[in-house]
């Protein structure tokens, strides 16, 4: 017989299993999203050296959407595509699609892959009118060397390609016009600050924000612009964060934006980044030298890492004019009377003496510190002979503050 109690009882070990049920379905994906969250994290650090010594990256993650503007008269032209995903690792499967057209069909497309120790070439097939698709297991690194370079031929033989140059920058002067000389990738805001920008021959691709000037142009004469979901092509002026205005930015951040603290860039005077940029006078290449510290309790006004002073010559003291100096000073003085021209010079048996040795220019003690003061002597003075007995003179010294870069 069936109670309501024996009902309850059974409704609450259904509800018991469910909840068991619940743990053990969702705990495991619970995990599986926190090591993605993970890998996601590892791969937002991840960067790269190229053959230059340049840093670059880190790669879009995930599947990496793109479109293509090219010149107008370029045949094939390639419209857009999907590299899925950018950055792999050996083992992993990478997949390809391109649209391109031609009015006079598409006879193939292939994707030459360049990592750190060679090229692997994987031919397209064919999905739909104008798009073309294929993959290949990764078989190399491409921590220093990375471009994906997609190629096209049409049936009148005319051959077009675009190279999406992951792991080469642009390098683009700080101001003034600027034509690419290779195949480059922007990732993270930049562009061309007070010039215009011409395309030329090679592909320039966006994966952040590029900016030109409003008033300026962007020119396609032959080449492409491959623009990633992120990037952009945006009408702007380009500003870097330079709180003291000496012309050198404090880090190597671009923004399409002004602010309290930041100047166009194209008024600076290089990329080259400040080392304190709360003192105009700390900068790269500072030649002058300074008694107090920058402002930060440091000392290094040239931005070379260390802190460099002026004076270091040390063993500072008078001339020293004893009866021994006298003794030598006399054998010296006899040789230049019985010598005709010394005894013209010193017609009287009177004038300076050389130096013994015993006294000299700089700190009386060890240099100090940059920013301290001690004694330093400028100038040791000479022993004279006037008569008798030998004496010194023109001895100086002087208190003075250590002077620092």
């Amino acid at each position: 017989m069936i109670t309501r109690k024996n009902i309850l009882i059974i409704l609450a070990v259904l509800i018991v299993v469910g909840i068991g049920v619940l743990v053990q379905f969702y705990e495991p994906q619970r995990n599986k999203e926190q090591a993605s969250s993970d890998e996601q994290a590892l791969q937002s650090d991840r960067k790269f050296v190229n053959e230059k010594g340049e840093k670059w990256g880190p790669l879009p993650e995930g599947e990496y959407v793109f479109q293509v503007i090219s010149a107008e008269n370029a045949q094939p032209k390639f419209l857009e595509g999907v590299v899925d995903p950018p950055d792999v690792h050996v083992g992993d499967i990478q997949k390809f699609r391109i649209v391109v057209q031609s009015p006079a069909g598409i006879n193939s497309v292939i994707a030459n892959i360049e990592t750190d120790n060679g090229t692997t070439t994987v031919p397209l097939e064919m999905t739909g009118e104008e798009t073309w698709e294929g993959e290949w297991q990764v078989k190399d690194t491409h921590d220093t060397f990375y471009h994906t370079i997609f190629v096209a031929r049409d049936a009148a033989d005319r051959e077009n390609s675009i190279t999406i140059a992951w792991s080469d920058a642009c390098g683009i002067p700080i101001s003034g016009n600027w034509t690419t000389t290779a195949n480059c990738t922007i990732s993270s805001t930049d562009g061309v600050d007070n010039g215009n920008v011409t395309i030329q021959t090679y592909t320039l691709t966006l994966n952040a924000a590029f900016a030109r000037n409003p008033g300026r142009s962007v020119s396609i004469n032959s080449g492409s612009i491959v623009i990633g979901s992120s990037g952009q092509l945006r009408e702007a002026y380009l500003y870097m964060a330079d709180s003291d205005s000496d012309g050198y930015p404090a880090n190597s951040t671009q923004y399409t934006g002004s602010a309290s603290g930041r100047r166009r860039r194209s008024v600076l005077t290089s990329y080259t980044t400040d080392c304190y940029d709360s003192n105009s006078n700390a900068k790269p290449g500072q030649s002058s030298y300074f008694t107090t510290h920058r402002g930060d309790g440091s000392f290094d006004y040239n931005c070379d890492g260390s802190q460099t002073k002026r004076y270091t010559q040390t063993g500072g003291r008078c001339e020293n004019c004893s009866s021994e100096a006298r003794k030598e000073d006399s054998k010296f003085f006899a040789t230049l009377i019985e010598d005709a021209l010394a005894f013209q010079h010193f017609p009287n048996g009177n004038g300076e003496c050389f130096p013994l040795g015993v006294g000299g220019t700089g700190w009386s003690g060890s240099a100090p510190g940059c920013g301290s003061s001690a004694t330093y002597y400028t100038n040791p003075g000479d022993c004279m002979i006037d008569g008798c007995p030998w004496q010194a003179y023109g001895c100086n010294w002087v208190t003075r503050t250590q002077q620092c870069r």
